[in-house]
């Protein structure tokens, strides 16, 4: 081949030159959409960090907010008690910037205490006369109109145990609150109240905080939660531990134990998010001796050899998944978990004392007190992080050491390592009743939430994600401070949640004021024996079911009673929007509801009509107004129905597992009634059904039907289809595509027609036309043997005189039968018959449908 001729022409060249230049540019925005990818989803004030300079350092930021160094022993936090029922301090809160330009932020008592430990009794009162020494224009990198964040409130809006401005406080990048979390609290100002209550700065706030009397023995902590900023400031070193004292009098083993408390930070390690995934997401800290990147040097515990000691954790961290392990010489060792979430295993109703575990996971919020055993002289000992996979757009949080744990006779009591503490001596036996028998209380009903995230800008893939927890049914919305609730229960109830992860990350459930237990993971049983506030609902992983938990919530207590909120706790997610409020009336007039159905037996997402009546308990009569969700086997069906002179009516398409489930009807109150669930009513749901509209064709085309199947939503067994066409459809023939599949879904039924056409009765059936036309070609095929050298007249005589004869000659034998038309498939409305046949047998499953085809 000539070699010029591979070269293009120049118009080519520049079309290939502009293409080139095309690709390139898709491949550089992948490139970066990729790298976006592997740190995750990345919320507005996230986005903000990475695009902020760092701020000037300041080498005397320990003067203000005071940290370790790397490497060094670990300390106890400083402690604070409560004498004769009330433990009453002076704090402040105070922000410095450090050498590596990030914001410190810190709690500080007037006498130069750090982050203490707040220490209290059942029943105590805890009196913090609060100061926001904040700077008025402190700057964080986080946006102050970040959606949610404005609001505009009046009086009525919170309850209050204070007068002070800040219960309906002013947003702003300075203010600050205090959420006592896990505590049950009264959700009002002035106790643990988040949403309204805003302290801005300069501004002094008097907390009154009133313990139960029931509240459970364990681990707690304080942190700051003014919606848009609480990574910031938490992140930013202000937490500390809040521990309700007597755990030994539920658990009288661990009388006289040496008892240590770590307290887990993380912090903003810069421009990690612009980094490989082999940086951490962010660092970590022990009691502010910081574990950073990429040395990772551990801090140093040092204990006596051999001994059992009670450790409190609590994972502080605005962010940082830990799965803790204790290992000795390489080796995970067993403790023994005696309280999760400040509750007691040994106050459950599993009558366990403990849990033996050798990984405790602690997602942000979470904490866990168990029982170690020392190490031995000479063992190498080490508390460590494990590598844990928050999925494709989550968090790296890698595997990392956070301590050695050195071992030393005597050093418990030398002046060197303050860290110890001990329980007392003495226990006096005592129940637990807050919580008590939370897994065989009757739920009044229900409900189903799911979390999930979007794009702020969908057609940019580096656009900010915003962050939704909704119930199901709502419409997904970013939080905002001055919403209605999204969920309204009445005090002394019980309810069931199943929270769903839709989102390619974890997600961690965390509700204020109250705790509940996890009863189901993915739909199946678990006897977790934990009371909890705090759970991790693992990423989907793009396909199949939504990793799910199944938890009971109690809202039994009245001191309850008011508006808090639940929420995604990585802060980055709940600053980004991930929160929604629950209002907790007080017990109001009972009230009865009942349900029909217009059909026992469904076949799946075949239409029913359910009704729901609904009326006061006492006299019968309709007055309860609200909304009644109709539910099967306790999942939502349809949207919530408003009640119209008592009764809720609602037309749908409904699914479920196959067989017979309960359908049920769920009223959620109002004002004046409390909650009420119907009694169940049998539905029977079938393997699968096939529907099909049939479909109209012009005679000679291919009819072309759809065929809908529907499988119940655990059916996952593959259906064959086949076809079958009455006698009277002639000259036809039909198929299925495809010829079978697995779950729900639309196969195609085509039916191929024959039109009309000429045909002869005799034995050759040449119709005559075609002997004519045979004759004629005949003539055509002598004419171009004739020589050339013919004539133009002699030529077409020949042909004429040829082709003459020749269509004699055909039409002769042609005609020597009588000419006919075949019809082809006759015009009319047929009946094809489709059947889905599943499994094979005796235990063989079959559906028919009936497809009108209608040729035209």
């Amino acid at each position: 081949m000539n070699a010029a001729r591979n070269v293009l022409p120049r118009s080519n060249r520049v079309l290939s030159s502009l293409l080139l230049i095309l690709f390139s540019a898709l491949v550089l925005s992948a490139n970066a959409q990729q790298s976006h990818l592997t740190h995750g989803a990345i919320s507005e004030q996230d986005l903000a960090k990475r695009s902020t300079p760092a701020a000037t350092g300041s080498d005397t930021a320990d003067q203000v907010c005071a940290r370790f160094t790397t490497g060094s022993v670990v300390s106890a936090p400083p402690e604070l008690r409560s004498q004769n029922g009330v433990l009453e301090v002076t704090m402040q809160f105070l922000a410095t910037t450090d050498s590596q330009g990030l914001l410190r932020y810190c709690y500080v008592t007037n006498t130069g205490l750090e982050a203490p430990t707040l220490r209290v009794n059942p029943g105590d009162q805890l009196i913090i006369h609060f100061q926001n020494n904040l700077p008025a224009n402190l700057t964080p990198p986080t946006p102050a109109d970040m959606a949610g964040m404005n609001m505009t409130l009046s009086a009525k809006d919170t309850p209050a145990t204070s007068t002070s401005s800040a219960c309906n406080g002013t947003m702003s990048a300075a203010a600050t609150n205090i959420h006592f979390h896990g505590t049950n609290v009264a959700p009002v100002c002035g106790q643990d109240e988040v949403i309204h209550t805003l302290i801005a700065p300069g501004q002094s706030f008097d907390y009154k905080v009133q313990i139960p009397a029931n509240e459970p023995p364990g681990l707690y902590w304080y942190h700051p939660h003014p919606h848009g900023f609480s990574e910031g400031q938490v992140q930013g070193g202000a937490t500390g531990a809040l521990i309700v004292e007597g755990l030994q009098n539920v658990n009288t083993s661990l009388a006289g134990l040496t008892e240590r408390t770590f307290v887990l930070r993380d912090q903003l390690l810069p421009n990690s998010e612009l980094n490989d995934t082999n940086i951490p997401a962010w660092d970590l800290s022990i009691n502010y001796v910081p574990v950073t990147y990429p040395g990772y040097t551990p801090a140093v515990i040092q204990t006596n050899p051999g001994q059992q000691e009670l450790w409190r954790v609590a994972n502080t961290g605005a962010d940082t998944i830990f799965n803790l392990q204790y290992l000795v010489n390489g080796t995970p060792q067993p403790v023994q978990i005696v309280a999760i979430d400040g509750y007691p295993i040994a106050a459950g109703s599993s009558g366990q004392q403990s849990e033996s575990e050798t990984s405790v996971l602690l997602p942000p919020g979470s904490r866990a007190e168990f029982v170690i055993t020392t190490p031995n002289l000479g063992d190498k000992a080490q508390l460590a992080t494990q590598y844990w996979n928050t999925g494709p757009d989550g968090d790296f949080d890698p595997a990392r050491p956070i301590a050695n744990i050195v071992s030393q006779a005597g050093v418990e009591n030398s002046a060197v390592t303050p860290a110890a503490k001990h329980l007392p001596s003495k226990a006096v036996a005592a129940k637990v009743t807050r919580f008590a028998a939370l897994a065989s209380a009757t739920p009044i009903a229900q409900r189903n939430l799911y979390f999930s995230e979007t794009l702020l800008d969908p057609t940019n893939p580096l656009s900010p994600t915003t962050f939704f927890i909704t119930e199901v049914g709502q419409t997904p919305t970013v939080f905002t401070m001055d919403q209605p609730p999204n969920i309204t229960v009445h005090s002394g109830t019980v309810e069931d949640w199943v929270v769903e992860n839709r989102a390619e990350e974890d997600h961690i459930f965390h509700i204020h004021q109250i705790h509940f237990q996890v009863l189901e993971v993915n739909g199946q049983p678990v006897n977790d024996p934990a009371i909890r506030d705090t759970v991790d609902i693992p990423y989907w992983n793009g396909s199949g079911p939504y990793p799910s938990v199944k938890v009971r919530m109690d809202f039994r207590d009245p001191n309850v009673i008011g508006t808090f909120v639940y929420h995604c706790h990585i802060l980055e997610h709940e600053d980004g929007g991930m929160m929604g409020e629950i209002l907790v009336l007080p017990g109001g007039s009972a009230s009865t509801t009942s349900a029909a159905a217009s059909a026992t037996s469904v076949s799946p997402n075949g239409n029913i009509t359910l009704t729901a009546n609904v009326a006061d308990a006492a006299t019968g009569a309709a007055k309860p107004t609200g909304l009644v969700h109709f539910e099967l086997n306790g999942l939502n069906v349809g949207n919530p129905v408003p009640l119209v002179n008592g009764k809720a009516v609602l037309s749908t398409p409904i699914n479920g597992v196959v067989g017979t489930s309960n359908l049920t009807a769920f009223y959620q109150g109002d004002a004046t009634y409390n909650e009420s669930l119907s009694a169940a009513i049998p539905i029977t749901i079938s393997t699968f059904a096939l529907s099909s509209p049939g479909t109209t064709a012009p005679l000679g085309s291919a009819a072309l039907a759809p065929i809908n199947v529907d499988v119940a939503t655990n059916y996952t067994a593959p259906i064959a289809f086949t076809c079958a066409m009455p006698s009277s459809l002639t000259e036809s023939a039909c198929f299925v595509n495809p010829n079978s599949m697995t779950g729900t879904g639309q196969a195609s039924l085509t039916v191929n027609t024959t039109p009309s056409h000429p045909l002869s009765s005799s034995r050759p059936k040449t119709p005559g036309w075609l002997a004519a036309g045979g004759g004629t070609t005949f003539a055509c095929l002598f004419l171009i043997a004739l020589p050339r050298r013919k004539t133009r007249v002699q030529a077409m005589l020949a042909f004429i005189t040829t082709a003459a004869f020749t269509a004699a000659l055909f039409m002769a034998i042609g005609c020597s039968g009588s000419a006919g038309t075949a019809p082809g498939t006759a015009k009319g409305t047929y009946t094809v018959v489709v059947t889905g046949t599943s499994g094979t047998g005796a235990s063989a499953i079959q559906t028919t449908v009936n497809v009108p085809i209608t040729i035209q």
